[in-house]
């Protein structure tokens, strides 16, 4: 009975370690160190002219190290909330287009 309830919890765990790396796959990037982010997705962007994250984030992290918690899309920027070593809450805007840091608040 005990091996029947192991096994059960070792299923369990492993159909939700599957779930959530399907959700990250389906709702975002995944990069080393950065979590999934929510996102309108890497064809939307280049459709709209913008660079990609991979070209985004490291921009960000040389002015803001850190963990990303959130990237957005606003207008022809990218807004990338980061968390940084000393507990700090980041907002960094980046120009879309040129990569270019506009302000960090």
């Amino acid at each position: 009975m005990r091996a029947i309830v192991s096994l059960s919890l070792v299923l369990a765990a492993l159909t939700a370690v599957v779930a959530a790396g399907d959700a990250a796959r389906a709702g975002g990037y995944a990069a080393p160190g950065i979590g999934p982010i929510a996102h309108a997705g890497p064809a939307v962007t280049v459709q709209q002219g913008l660079l990609p994250l991979d070209r985004i984030l490291p921009v960000v992290h040389r002015a803001v190290p850190g963990r990303v918690l959130d990237v957005q899309v606003v207008g022809a920027a990218y807004r990338v909330k980061v968390l940084t070593p000393n507990g700090r809450v980041a907002h960094v805007m980046v120009d879309g287009r040129s990569g270019q840091i506009l302000r960090v608040e």
